[in-house]
């Protein structure tokens, strides 16, 4: 079931939420956006309405509904362009296989993992970021003395 949840349910709610904010951002602009466009704009969005929301330490446990307040919103605003828009089959085609490429060794393998986790680092302290910032913003200086703390020292005080 994490397998699944890795690979199919979490791509899934990513998209609809990237939908949603991008449904909302075309709406916000007053502009038709090509719809090859709307999921990455949605994710610029929750990229950029992530960092902003989790700036303050009080604040970072409210970027996830206010989120989907917002996707939601977007997909209500957009639900008429929603229908309208028709899959462009080479596009789809080419997402689809780069994800079978990208991960056909995890999927092949039965269990959920990180390729390359042993080789290079980088994942683990993208991990300790995402869950530093989600429970309190940028505030490394307040956990424990230990690994955490130092990875958060290392890319958060440095301005990495």
């Amino acid at each position: 079931m994490s397998l699944l949840a890795a690979w199919v349910l979490y791509p899934l709610a990513l998209s609809a939420l990237a939908l949603g904010l991008g449904l909302g951002l075309e709406r916000l602009a007053g502009w038709r956006m090509p719809g090859a466009l709307l999921l990455p704009a949605g994710l610029a969005a929750i990229i950029a309405g992530s960092r902003l929301i989790t700036e303050e330490g009080a604040t970072a446990p409210f970027a996830l509904p206010v989120l989907l307040v917002l996707a939601l919103a977007g997909l209500v605003a957009g639900r008429d362009r929603l229908r309208a828009l028709r899959p462009d089959r080479p596009l789809a085609i080419a997402v689809l296989g780069t994800f079978a490429v990208f991960g056909a060794p995890i999927l092949l393998s039965g269990s959920p993992t990180f390729a390359g986790y042993t080789l290079l680092p980088d994942t683990s302290h993208q991990l300790t970021l995402s869950w530093l910032y989600a429970d309190r913003g940028p505030d490394w200086m307040s956990l424990a003395p230990g690994q955490t703390m130092l990875s958060g020292q290392t890319l958060i005080g440095t301005a990495y």
